[in-house]
């Protein structure tokens, strides 16, 4: 693993995201490169810093592209899930939609 691909990943190492292969690749470079194991260093005291400065659930906030990728699947199952609920609920009978409302 070279240098540029070490600061690529760095994020997904620091999140235990990695393949095995590709979290033994990293770590045997950070061994043969001081520059790369200062900066991996450096950044996950920054996290641990951050996580303990926020405390409670917030300090496990997963990243940005894993946050993305549920609300796009999510969005992706409106339709099915609204098509579900359709089906489950009973239809609204029309004098009930035309009630006066109470205030």
């Amino acid at each position: 693993m070279t240098c540029a691909e070490v600061k690529e990943k760095l994020v997904d190492f620091l999140y235990d995201e990695l393949s095995p292969e590709a979290r033994t690749a990293f770590t045997r470079h950070l061994a043969a490169c001081p520059a790369c194991k200062t900066e991996a260093a450096s950044f996950e005291k920054a996290l641990g810093s951050t996580r303990a400065a926020l405390g409670g659930p917030l300090s496990q906030e997963p990243p940005m592209r894993v946050r993305l990728a549920v609300l796009e699947a999510a969005q992706a199952a409106k339709p099915s899930v609204a098509a579900a609920i359709s089906l489950t609920l009973p239809p609204v009978p029309v004098f009930v939609l035309e009630l006066p409302l109470l205030t």
